[in-house]
Order: structure tokens, then C-alpha cells, then sequence
């Protein structure tokens, strides 16, 4: 075989290699359902920043980054897309940040604030993730975690029946938890804030079980 037949034939390989993965994110994509997380975003951002959620949901982190910042393509009025962009750069929540991501996640929510989110349930979530990175390099990530609890908690009672902002409390609950307690479930603290976890159909991609009976209070969590 000629290095021009070789040439060709790894160029060949190459390009079926391409399509397969496209193939392989497009199915995989398709099996991920449907997010609808409401902003006062243009419409075409609303559209990408619900895709770039579907893919946090689902623990596409660098593709949900690429899409919020797609999302401020769109819209480079749409500060909530900051955020998205700062939840991402925490990759798995439960676990710790990366030390690098944590300057650049503090950067893209202050330009959130900058922006100025056109709703306060908006300002609030922002508010409350630049608490998380506030410091970082000062104080611990239990600390600042704990603080990030607290300044969800108060975003919750201030949106009583907003199932986002109840989700991401009961996540909230859930990373705070000690290692030696954490029983907690995203559903059932749900409720706890009387959010029916089934009113999303997906509830994305938290597909654990709710406790169907279960008593809480603000101090202790859910049991």
C-alpha cells in the first residue's frame, strides 16, 4: 500500500471515528429528556440555557459550560447563564471543586452580578452560588458549603413555590450533609418545602426514590 493509500485510509478511519461519536452524543443526548428551567432571557437564549441545564442535570460539564456559554451568545444579557457557568466549573457537587475552577466560577458570577439579572429569583441564585466561591481561597469548602446551605435555605422561603429553586435547596441539603449522616434526599426535602416531587416529569436526572413518609424541620433536615 502507497503512503498515499494510507494517507487516505486513516483520513477514512478518522472521519468514521467522528461520525460515531457524533452518533454516540446524539443518542445519548436523546435519552437525557426534556428541562425546561424558566429565565427572563431572549428566547433563543431561553432555549440554549434549558439545554445547557438538561446537560448539568446529567453530569455534562464541560458540554453544559459550553452551552451557557452559548446561552450569553444569544443573550449577552442573560446573567442567570453566569450562573449556570459557575454550578458547572463545581463539576460533581459532592465532591470537591477543582482548585483551578474556583477563581474562574467566582469571576463568571461576578460578571452575573454586573449584568444585573432582570428578576429577583434570578439575582437570588446568583447571590447565593458567589457565596459558595466567595474566599476560596481563605476559608474551607465545608465552611463556605455550610454557608451556601444557609443562603439557599433563605432563597427557598423567599420562592415558596418555585420547584427549581426547591430542587436546588434539597441539593443544597444533600452536600451539606455529613459524611457519617447524609440520609438526605433531594425529593423528600423537597416536600418538606411542599414541592410535589413529581411535579417535573424528569426531575432530571435525580431518579432516586422519595421517602413516602418522612418529618423534617429547617434545623434538622430530612429523615
Amino acid at each position: 500500500m502507497t503512503r498515499t493509500h494510507v494517507t487516505a485510509a486513516l483520513a477514512v478511519t478518522a472521519a468514521v471515528g467522528m461520525m460515531s461519536a457524533d452518533a454516540a452524543f446524539a443518542a445519548g443526548e436523546k435519552n437525557l429528556g426534556k428541562v425546561h428551567f424558566a429565565t427572563s432571557c431572549n428566547p433563543a437564549a431561553q432555549k440554549l440555557f434549558d439545554q445547557a441545564m438538561k446537560y448539568q442535570h446529567s453530569f455534562w460539564y464541560r458540554t453544559s459550560r459550553q452551552a451557557f456559554e452559548d446561552t450569553l451568545k444569544a443573550d449577552p444579557g442573560c446573567a442567570i447563564a453566569y450562573w449556570g457557568i459557575g454550578l458547572s466549573l463545581l463539576n460533581n457537587p459532592f465532591t470537591f471543586p477543582p482548585a483551578k475552577n474556583l477563581p474562574e466560577g467566582l469571576a463568571a458570577l461576578e460578571k452575573g452580578k454586573a449584568v444585573g439579572a432582570k428578576s429577583e429569583r434570578e439575582r437570588d441564585l446568583i447571590n447565593a452560588l458567589a457565596v459558595l466561591y466567595t474566599d476560596h481561597d481563605k476559608v474551607d469548602h465545608r465552611t463556605r458549603v455550610a454557608a451556601y446551605l444557609k443562603a439557599m435555605d433563605e432563597v427557598a422561603q423567599r420562592h415558596p413555590g418555585d420547584d427549581e429553586v426547591q430542587l436546588y435547596y434539597a441539593l443544597a441539603l444533600n452536600v451539606a450533609a455529613s459524611p457519617t449522616t447524609a440520609r438526605w434526599l433531594p425529593c423528600s426535602a423537597a416536600r418538606c418545602r411542599n414541592t410535589s416531587c413529581n411535579s417535573s416529569p424528569l426531575l432530571y436526572s435525580w431518579r432516586w426514590p422519595c421517602q413516602r413518609t418522612s418529618t423534617c424541620s429547617r434545623s434538622e433536615g430530612v429523615r
